[in-house]
């Protein structure tokens, strides 16, 4: 329910193919591991829409030129080696200044 209400705006063909997922090799080849990293990446496409957004509300409110915009997330799902854990995979995050 919560994952529907979050891309709510995304285009059919904007919806992740979990069968198309490239599934890192330290997680399991699983339906339920590919289901999990297509509804990530359903989030971050709805979250450019959010971006989109508020960058189309300071332009159109002559704020683009004085505003700095940051864009971060976290460490990514819970899958194993993601967040909560001290590996390469588990310390980046995402960063995005305009």
């Amino acid at each position: 329910m919560q994952h529907a209400h979050n891309t709510a705006r995304l285009k059919r063909t904007e919806f992740h193919d979990p069968s198309r997922m490239q599934v890192p090799s330290i997680l399991p080849d699983a339906p339920e591991v590919r289901q999990d990293l297509a509804h990530f990446h359903d989030l971050m496409t709805a979250a450019d829409y959010q971006v989109s957004d508020v960058l189309e509300w300071l332009a159109k409110n002559g704020l683009s030129d004085n505003t700095i915009v940051f864009v971060f997330g976290d460490h990514g799902t819970g899958m194993p080696r993601s967040k909560r854990w001290v590996y390469d995979s588990g310390i980046r995050v995402p960063l995005v200044i305009r």
